[in-house]
Parts: C-alpha cells; structure tokens; sequence
C-alpha cells in the first residue's frame, strides 16, 4: 500500500481503459518513484534490525529484497489501472512459480514478476527517456494515507516483532494470516475489476442522465460493492475454518504446530479471526474512501493503528492475562477492539453509499 497508493492516484488521472498511455506516463515517473520509496524502505528495515539484531550481510539482503518488492507492486499498477487483470495475474504466477522452484534464491521471485510487467509495457518502456518529476506533496500525503490504511492488515506482523522480537510462534500466526490474505486476493482480484467497471460507468452517467436513471444506477452500483463485500466475507469465513481445520488435523502430528491439543486449535482460531477482521475493516475502509470520504476510513485505520500497538504492548508487559501466549492475547484483544470498529464503518458505509449518485457527482464538482 505504501509503494502502490501514491502510483495509483497519479497515473490513475489516465482514464481507465487506456492501457498504453497510463504505462508510458508510468515509465515516466518511474525513476522518481523509485527514489521516494527508498526511505520508507530504509525506516521499516531501521526497525526489523533494532528487532532482530541481524547481521550486517542478512540486512543487506533485506533491502535488496525489500525494494525489488516494491518495484515489483509499483509494477502491478499499470495493468490494474488498464483493467488487465491478466496482465497482473501473470506477474503474480511468475513470482508464485519461480518461488515454488527456487524459494531460497531470495531475488529471483520479485524479479520475476517485475521482468514479466516490463515485457508487458513494451514500448511504453520509452517513457524512461523522457523522466519527468512527481509532485512531492500528493506523493508524501497518499503514502501516509497508504501506511495507515493498509496498516490496518499488515501493522500487527510488525507490531509482534517490534514487542516480542522472534520470541513468537511465526508458523502459528502466519498460518492464521492465510484467511485474511485469501480474503483480501479475493476481494481485489475477482470481485474489484466489476466494481471498477461499474464506478467508471457510473461516472460517465454522471454528465447528461436524467436523475431517475442516475437513481437506478447508483442503486445497481451499491448493491454491486454490498454484494463484493459479502462474499469476500463468506470466503474468509470458509478460509478461517480450513485453517481451524488442518490445524485440528495437524496437531499432535510432530509438525511445527504439532502437539497444541484442543488449546492450540484455538489458538489459531482466536488469532485467524481476529485477522480476518483486520481484512474486513481494511475493505470497509476502502470503500468509504472509494465513494468520497477521505476521512472516514483513516479516521477508523488510524484507531486501529493506535489501539493495536497499545495492546500488544500491554500482553508484552503482563497488563492483562488470559488464554495463551503473547500473540494469542494480544489478537484476542485487537479482535475485540476490531468488532466495534467494523461495526462502526459498516454504519458508515452503509450512511455513504446510501446514495452514491449525490455522493460520486459532489466529488466530481468539487474537483473541478
């Protein structure tokens, strides 16, 4: 989110199906781009090494690492802006395949997937000629605004670091992280590209329909991202209960969550729904934002951002005590913390998208 927001507002301002002209604008900003993302790359790695203690070598590595991932997202965002969902999905496979052969060659997946974008954009690729500057303002405001919004997900992985150091059950949380993830893919890669379609449709409605039609179409619209919400929801949901399950199956079996019993099933059900309702209030989020309030949806990211560091700080120290480990405490209660919240940004969603046509047609006058 920190690497991508900023790139999608401003090469988004290319209209939505013009493919070849958003990537060569792209190619345009790259090589400024790519400056802007080293020092949130240097802050997070500033923090992994205070954290880990690492040598000098493995951090190294790090952030090579780390930024060949962002210059792989920054990648992605031309075929997403393009509507081109195949183009991302093969940068994606490519990343997924050549870490399934060659997962301890660290560089190779990220490579992979970027080589497979720059292919992709072809001559566009011109653009590299004629480098032009990105305004520093609106670059610093949507990187903020992507750190706490897509904080929302990712924060609590560096919130265990930061408290416990690797003094926790990595293959436990990660495993409980999966619903979360598959939920959020889902969302973005199947249902999105719909709903993308339809705001743009909608969006041109707006100059010359009548207000009935206008009516009938924002009414087709919110049901449209309702639905979305929905089954990304009910794939979470079905997600949570794998993970619930191979643990079950899994546990007592000599593996890395082997010998838990009946109290490390809950574990992971505690902590991978507490992780779904990150991805839950990450979408909601969104999606207040996408009808036109800016700030709703940081307003509830930055509660959580907060809420979330004061409590795995208070499980670090032994404030509360309850079931299990630091991590499970600590989720059990961001998760508490989390029901409110997306309680609270379903009512306001719901107050947004009332009625989207009033909402869409404001934002549109007001940016000219």
């Amino acid at each position: 989110q920190v690497a991508g927001t900023p790139v999608y507002r401003l090469v988004g301002e290319i209209s939505y199906a013009s493919g070849t002209s958003a990537a060569y604008r792209f190619a345009r900003m790259w090589p400024a781009l790519v400056v802007l993302v080293v020092p949130p790359v240097l802050l997070v790695a500033a923090l992994v090494v205070l954290t880990t203690g690492w040598s000098t070598t493995a951090m190294a590595a790090y952030l090579v690492l780390a930024l060949m991932n962002m210059l792989f997202v920054q990648s992605l965002v031309v075929a997403d802006i393009a509507g081109s969902r195949g183009r991302w999905t093969i940068g994606w496979v490519a990343y997924a395949i050549v870490l399934l052969i060659a997962p301890t060659v660290w560089i190779l997946p990220p490579l992979a997937g970027l080589i497979s974008q720059v292919v992709l954009m072809g001559r566009a690729l011109g653009g590299l000629a004629h480098p032009m500057s990105v305004p520093l303002r609106p670059f610093l405001a949507d990187t903020a605004r992507g750190l706490i919004m897509g904080g929302v997900l990712w924060s609590d992985k560096l919130f265990m670091f930061l408290v416990n150091g690797t003094d926790f059950e990595i293959v436990v949380v990660y495993l409980c992280l999966q619903p979360a993830v598959v939920a959020y893919s889902y969302y973005f890669a199947v249902t999105s590209p719909r709903i993308n379609r339809a705001v743009a449709h909608f969006q041109t409605e707006l100059t010359d329909a009548s207000m009935d039609r206008l009516h009938d179409q924002g009414r087709f619209l919110r049901r449209t991202v309702t639905a979305s919400l929905r089954r990304a929801v009910v794939v979470g949901v079905v997600s949570v209960g794998v993970a619930v399950l191979t643990a079950a199956l899994l546990s007592g079996s000599g593996t890395a969550i082997g010998g838990l019993g009946a109290i490390g099933v809950l574990k992971v059900a505690v902590i991978a729904a507490a992780s779904l309702l990150l991805t839950v209030l990450t979408l909601l989020a969104y999606e207040i934002e996408h009808v036109g309030d800016r700030t709703g949806g940081l307003v509830l990211s930055s509660i959580h951002l907060a809420a979330a560091l004061g409590l795995f700080t208070a499980m670090r120290v032994g404030l509360f005590i309850g079931l299990g480990s630091h991590a499970v405490r600590a989720y059990a209660a961001v998760g508490l913390v989390d029901l409110v919240l997306v309680v609270v940004a379903l009512t306001v969603y719901r107050s947004r998208w009332r009625s989207p046509e009033y909402a869409f047609f404001w934002g549109k006058a007001l940016s000219w």
